[in-house]
């Protein structure tokens, strides 16, 4: 059951009020979807984290890519945005200078030279013995551009391990 804790906000009560006002009818909508599980709706991503097939095979998946010391996320828009918002917050902005056992980049776009770039330190960090995870994101799995990228990234590594989600 979804619903909004605002205990402990520091949020002016009136303020909190009219935002609960707000997102009244769209908590009401998305607890009626966890109760009938329609994958038909398009917030249905919130069903997720209690499917137990998908737990599964992300546990799976998890346990067969290891610890790579590159993960390349390839998805455009919100492809790409969740995973990059949620590593920002959790590991914050700066974490790939912070020499870290896995880093992450985004190929969230078809800039050559982003993707050379990418392509450049995925190549040095396979040539120097260490394991590249290509994780492509598409909702649809049509998105042209998500193609490209992973097509241009998977061809310029010997043995990348590839995720497609």
């Amino acid at each position: 059951m979804i619903k909004l804790e605002t205990s402990g906000s520091r949020v002016p009560k009136n303020r909190l009020t009219h935002s609960q006002k707000k997102l009244s009818g769209k908590i009401t909508e998305l607890n009626s979807l966890l109760g009938s599980r329609n994958y038909s709706d398009d917030s249905c991503s919130i069903l997720l984290p209690d499917e137990p097939l998908f737990n599964s095979q992300s546990k799976a998946l998890a346990r067969k890519l290891g610890r790579p010391s590159l993960l390349i996320d390839i998805g455009i828009g919100g492809s790409s945005l969740g995973t990059m918002a949620v590593c920002d917050a959790v590991l914050g902005k700066n974490y790939n200078l912070h020499s870290p056992q896995t880093r992450v980049l985004f190929a969230d776009t078809c800039d050559p030279d982003l993707l050379y770039s990418i392509s450049s330190i995925a190549r040095s960090v396979s040539d120097s013995g260490g394991k590249v995870a290509l994780n492509l994101i598409s909702k649809g799995g049509t998105t042209v551009e998500s193609i490209a990228n992973f097509g241009l990234l998977s061809s310029s590594l010997s043995c990348p391990e590839i995720a497609v989600t």
